[in-house]
């Protein structure tokens, strides 16, 4: 892939923005790409991505990845965060209508999918619940419990229809459990009236051929990996690109 700009990043009210496309020299891409807005983990940014944000772009998406202005005070980066998404969403919508911009008519802006590490993945799971009439899905990695959705001892419902694929380490070793992957699992089954956790089909990806499943019975798709031991609080690199980027397609 070409850069847009000789780093790739983009400036957005006031960060950076790391941006990978399809659309280099020799490309032969004839449909609309569509968009994969990224939210990183606490502590991490944009660049340490660049080889996953390649292999997405290598797969006919643009990968959208603000580098967020607040970490760690108190839960102002969640608010931050999640603006700061959006703003990523209005400015690929902008720059698809703009005759200049290299993004004209070559973006599916019907077409959004988040997708988040740690923080980030937190991130997704929020996006995927309070904005899900304008995602069609979300794949968060190694995510927290999923403490956004309680309002005391009940659970909030979510709205829209996004299909939501969670993925959490079986060594994870920042949670050193892995019950925050577990409860993220179970809140979505119970949110997508899933039949249970015992009602699933495994996808045979990783080291077996259960790792991820999907489960059945649901109103919108929901999959779920316990990915191995060797990638630890990180991305499953092994099959996280090509299986994430089937899944957004069926759709």
């Amino acid at each position: 892939m070409d850069d847009l700009r000789s780093n790739n990043k983009w400036v957005l009210n006031e960060t950076s923005m790391f941006i990978a496309h399809p659309f280099g020299a020799g490309s032969t891409l004839t449909r609309r790409a569509p968009v994969v807005l990224f939210s990183h983990g606490n502590s991490y940014y944009g660049e340490f991505y660049r080889r996953l944000f390649t292999k997405l772009a290598s797969h006919g998406v643009v990968v959208l990845a603000p580098d967020f202005l607040v970490w760690s005070v108190g839960n102002q980066p969640n608010f931050v965060k999640y603006s700061q998404l959006l703003d990523a969403r209005k400015f690929i919508i902008e720059q698809e209508r703009n005759a200049s911009s290299p993004f004209y008519q070559r973006v599916d802006v019907d077409a959004f999918i988040v997708a988040g590490h740690s923080w980030g993945g937190d991130m997704a799971q929020v996006v995927s619940c309070f904005l899900g009439p304008r995602f069609r899905a979300s794949v968060p990695v190694a995510a927290n419990r999923p403490y956004w959705f309680e309002d005391g001892d009940t659970l909030i419902d979510c709205p829209g229809s996004t299909a939501v694929w969670t993925m959490f380490g079986q060594a994870d070793d920042h949670f050193n459990d892995q019950t925050p992957g577990l409860e993220c699992r179970d809140f979505w089954l119970g949110e997508r009236g899933c039949t249970g956790v015992a009602a699933a089909t495994p996808l045979n990806l990783g080291d077996a051929p259960d790792e991820c499943v999907e489960y059945q019975g649901c109103s919108a798709t929901t999959r779920f990996c316990l990915y191995g031991p060797q990638y630890a609080h990180q991305i499953p690199a092994d099959y996280f690109a090509a299986a994430t980027m089937a899944f957004f397609r069926s759709f």
